[in-house]
């Protein structure tokens, strides 16, 4: 709910590549919960990710000419997407 919700207040190729960032909280959970080892190159992939996804989230806000009540907006979608990532994680790995 809290990613469709998100939707809303971001542009939809910003959700779809945050939407990725489920492959970072799994891994993070998985290793907190799951006591499991990654490989150097899984522990790179997700590292690489982070980047991505992060650098996509701040051009878009940063860059964004809309005025300051939308921008306040995309930053709340961001944030929700955030939570959305963390749940949809936890839910993954229970």
């Amino acid at each position: 709910l809290l990613s469709y919700i998100a939707l809303n207040m971001v542009a939809s190729s910003v959700w779809q590549i945050s939407r990725g960032g489920v492959i970072i909280t799994t891994a993070i959970f998985s290793v907190i919960f799951l006591k499991r080892k990654f490989e150097k190159s899984a522990i790179i992939g997700c590292i690489l990710a982070f980047i991505g996804i992060t650098g996509v989230q701040l051009v878009t806000v940063l860059a964004s000419t809309k005025n300051d009540e939308n921008k306040n907006a995309e930053i709340a979608g961001v944030f929700l997407l955030l939570a959305s990532l963390i749940f949809n994680g936890l839910g993954l790995v229970s």
